[in-house]
């Protein structure tokens, strides 16, 4: 800052050489929070996935693109995927208190937590 005859002046200098470097560190940020908000899900909705014996399938967090990630559930019962059966349908009878709406749980706290994220992996 300095003082000139006309007033404040405020000078500062930039330098352009390091922001090729900053916007690849956002963009690595970026897709790392999509990816641990993902698996962070995962964990929270875990206790309320119903499962009857076993698990309803480890769930797969997988990337898509370079800012998406979709969480994939893969038990098969007779060739079809029921993860989504189960998210949307209140079954008895199983080894947890699980109920419909894992799934949903899961996608609806997703923004948040990529935001959480986002702030951690920011670069300075």
């Amino acid at each position: 800052m300095a003082f000139t005859s006309s007033g404040l002046s405020v000078s500062t200098h930039i330098d352009f050489n390091h922001i090729p470097a900053y916007i690849e560190g956002m963009e690595f940020a970026a897709q790392q929070a999509v990816l641990d908000a993902a698996h962070q899900a995962v964990q929270d909705v875990e206790p309320y996935t119903p499962i009857k014996t076993g698990k309803l399938s480890s769930p797969t967090v997988r990337q898509y693109g370079d800012n998406s990630a979709y969480i994939q559930w893969l038990a098969k019962n007779r060739g079809y995927y029921y993860a989504p059966i189960q998210n949307a349908t209140l079954y008895n009878h199983y080894t947890t208190h699980g109920g419909p709406g894992f799934m949903d749980m899961a996608n609806a706290e997703l923004p948040e937590l990529v935001l959480q994220y986002m702030q951690r992996y920011m670069p300075s």
